[in-house]
């Protein structure tokens, strides 16, 4: 095999821009642009040379605009305080986890270590299959029981009350 660099350069390129694209899908595009035929293997040869792999997509979370900029300031305005002033704080969370898991079939190309960039993660805002939820909290040396609640037996009002009420019985 004869490696032509303008070539190699090409095919990183175009994985790059199009980083769902299956490996058949880059050749197709490649070959197209280049005018040139070359098989599926080759193409994934010479991205792994270029240090590109398939990978799952990283899961996130979108945030807004207003969401980050809120907590960069909570982190700024809390960013001094003292150990005894965190110890008059409990942080409580809830989360949903999907009881049928996402099928993980989606896969982008990405070098090694960049999973946290954005363009090579994947949002995702609503659980197929039914979910469930999950709330504690925690503090400076105290945490709260795990809570255990199915999402579809409350609406947000009702489930904010329960949870709150977890709460009060917890501390």
């Amino acid at each position: 095999m004869v490696k032509i660099p303008a070539e190699d350069t090409y095919i990183d390129v175009v994985a790059k821009r199009n980083r769902r694209s299956t490996s058949t899908r880059v050749t197709s595009m490649v070959a197209a642009a280049i005018d040139k035929t070359m098989s599926t293997a080759t193409v994934r040869r010479r991205l792994h040379l270029n240090g590109l792999y398939t990978r799952v997509p990283r899961i996130c979370v979108p945030l807004s605009f207003q969401s980050r900029g809120a907590r960069l300031k909570w982190c700024l305005q809390h960013v001094n305080w003292t150990v005894s002033e965190w110890a008059n704080v409990m942080f409580t969370d809830y989360s949903r986890f999907a009881l049928q898991p996402d099928n993980k079939r989606v896969r982008v190309w990405r070098e090694q270590g960049t999973c946290n960039r954005p363009e090579n993660a994947t949002e995702h805002h609503a659980s197929r299959g039914g979910s469930i939820m999950v709330w504690t909290g925690i503090s400076l040396g105290y945490r709260t029981e795990l809570h255990i609640y199915r999402p579809s037996l409350f609406n947000r009002a009702s489930l904010i009350v329960l949870l709150s009420h977890a709460f009060r019985e917890s501390i």
